[in-house]
């Protein structure tokens, strides 16, 4: 069984109504630190009990990992579909990576309920080919963020047709469930204007910034000043910026790693965990951990990556919000500028 927030029952209670509405394709948001993973883990929990199969996607092999062992922690024993696995298609809860259940839909039996994680991904090829396989089955999609950078919206197509919302980052930290936020602005912001591609600002010119030595000790000063050592994680535009700057931390005396998506599960994994065990302090990641990752003795996010996308600056902020014991703030170092394009996190 799950211990669930009120706000996470009624969240469930809002989904149970949309189906009895004759929805059946409906789209919850939550945001980062709310509660997701057990929130719809509940949800196949009971769905299970009642007999039913359940599909569960995931697009990272940290969330896979992370939403199995949530599972097991309510007493579901789950089977996993995943690159190089061994596929138990007995259990009643399959937990998937996407790009492998994508390869192996004439193997997965159809299931009677499906709900995807991270559901901003869902107008991808690799999730199109997979819902479309049973386009009759009731789905739910979790989301702290229900929009994409490329203005495409989550009803296009009858992706969903119902959405219910959860509380707002403020409301959870005035319940005191998130950590408050404190947003800094460094003495230097990236000012340069960068062209825009594929629908964001370019990573290259912003990568360039980071030739600048000035740039560099501004961001290391910014960490020293107001992080000092407390576990952080940087967002980068590259993964050469990310190599880069780990480099230069460490030259300054903290132990700090970069983090990208060619590393094997095992190196990522010893970052993250050093980051709760206060083996390594910085984390620098290119797009490896902005989703999913919950780790919550982070203290810092430092947004190194301007972006036009709404859900990405949110999601980067909340890897620091969630609660942790002697924990009450958290603070994020913007050097990109991101909170004037987007505003502050609790707006």
């Amino acid at each position: 069984m799950f211990q669930l927030r009120d706000y996470q029952i009624d969240l469930q209670i809002q989904i149970r109504q949309c189906f009895a509405n004759g929805e059946s394709r409906v789209l919850a948001v939550m945001p980062t630190g709310a509660g997701k993973t057990v929130t719809f883990a509940d949800i196949a929990r009971r769905a299970e009990a009642r007999n039913n199969r359940v599909l569960i996607l995931t697009h990272r092999r940290e969330i896979q990992r992370q939403t199995v062992a949530k599972l097991y922690e309510g007493g579901v024993i789950t089977g996993q579909i995943v690159s190089g696995g061994i596929h138990t298609f007995h259990h009643k809860v399959q937990v998937g990576m996407v790009q492998t259940v994508a390869k192996r839909l004439h193997k997965v039996p159809k299931p009677d309920l499906i709900i995807i994680d991270e559901a901003h991904h869902l107008l991808a090829k690799s999730w199109q080919s997979v819902v479309n396989q049973w386009p009759d089955v009731p789905r739910i999609g979790f989301t702290a963020t229900p929009e994409r950078l490329d203005g495409r919206g989550l009803g296009e197509d009858g992706l969903f047709t119902a959405m219910v919302m959860g509380p707002q980052i403020r409301e959870l930290v005035k319940m005191g469930n998130l950590a408050y936020p404190v947003m800094c602005r460094p003495e230097r912001e990236f000012h340069a204007e960068y062209h825009v591609k594929r629908g964001d600002y370019d990573t290259k010119e912003q990568e360039h910034e980071f030739s600048k030595k000035a740039v560099i000790g501004n961001v290391i000063e910014h960490y020293r000043d107001k992080l000092d050592g407390l576990p952080a994680i940087g967002f980068t535009p590259t993964v050469e910026t990310a190599f880069r700057l780990a480099e230069d931390f460490t030259d300054a005396g903290f132990r700090a790693v970069a983090v990208h998506g060619s590393m094997s599960d095992s190196e990522r994994d010893n970052a993250i965990k050093g980051l709760s065990d206060g083996s390594i302090q910085v984390v620098f990641s290119c797009d490896v951990i902005s989703e999913g990752v919950d780790v919550p003795v982070v203290s810092g996010a430092m947004l190194l990556r301007r972006t036009m996308s709404l859900g990405l600056y949110l999601q980067q902020c909340g890897r620091a919000l969630r609660m942790f014991p002697g924990k009450d703030r958290a603070y994020i170092l913007d050097h990109a500028g991101n909170r004037w394009i987007h505003g502050h996190v609790l707006e």
